[in-house]
């Protein structure tokens, strides 16, 4: 939960819902204690092979982690559950998949939290990417992994809002999208581009004052611009239906 995952977005509801038609394998022993220490340290321990360990997490991190959705596909958590933080521990004697950690701490959720969810279609601002140039050339910073063909590549690379750089390799212009467009953006990016085959991407922006502080002599161009120039793609805003995970109602945890 440390570090901003490259996986795409669109499958992670799906299955999550899925699992949670399945049988629910649960900790064997289970620990939430509020935390209500004022110095705003998060430890962030090696994940165990047998449990899982979180220090001082919102409990909206701890549902978007075990559902795999940012937050903007995540509807109705209230705001005590992003301003109290908890130290949630569970284990089991046996070691766990990364798949059935997610599961055990969504069954956890359930039940401590009494978190009762379920997943619907919503119209939600959206953007479309499509290609920018009329005669379909693509920007120096899509080089295409023709490696990739036949043998599929592993997928790699890091992205930074604060920084303001994308670099991956071995992605497709739908993951892309799907995945570390959407994160950055914070809505989905869907791929109209028809863009096909397998890339290693590099993009550099100026951060909005949001992301970080503006740097007066950063001459970097906007993240619109730098994707439109370097990627040779356009995001153009739209409305669609997403997929969100709705939460029906959630309470304060039971004490140990």
């Amino acid at each position: 939960m440390g570090r901003l995952a490259l996986a795409t977005i669109a499958p992670c509801l799906i299955a999550a819902t899925l699992a949670a038609q399945q049988p629910a394998p649960v900790f064997e022993v289970v620990s939430v204690r509020r935390n209500t220490s004022t110095d705003g340290t998060i430890n962030i321990p090696p994940t165990p092979p047998d449990g899982v360990v979180l220090h001082n997490r919102a409990l909206a991190e701890v549902v978007r982690y075990a559902y795999q959705l940012p937050p903007f596909l995540v509807v109705g958590l209230p705001r005590w559950t992003e301003d109290e933080r908890f130290d949630i521990a569970g284990k089991v004697a046996r070691p766990i998949t990364e798949t059935e950690r997610q599961s055990m701490v969504r069954t956890l959720l359930a039940d401590r939290f009494r978190l009762k969810t379920h997943s619907e279609r919503r119209e939600q601002p959206v953007y479309v990417m499509t290609r920018a140039r009329a005669d379909g050339t693509l920007g120096s910073g899509l080089r295409p992994r023709t490696d990739c063909a036949n043998t599929p590549c592993q997928r790699s690379g890091s992205l930074s809002r604060v920084a303001g750089v994308i670099r991956i390799r071995g992605i497709t212009m739908a993951g892309l999208a799907d995945g570390p467009l959407s994160l950055i953006l914070g809505r989905i990016v869907r791929d109209e581009s028809g863009i096909e085959g397998v890339f290693d991407v590099q993009a550099s922006w100026r951060p909005d004052a949001v992301d970080a502080p503006v740097d007066p002599n950063d001459q970097r161009p906007s993240f619109f611009t730098a994707i439109q120039e370097q990627l040779g793609v356009r995001l153009q805003p739209g409305r669609a239906p997403v997929e969100v995970l709705v939460i029906d109602s959630v309470e304060r945890p039971t004490p140990d």
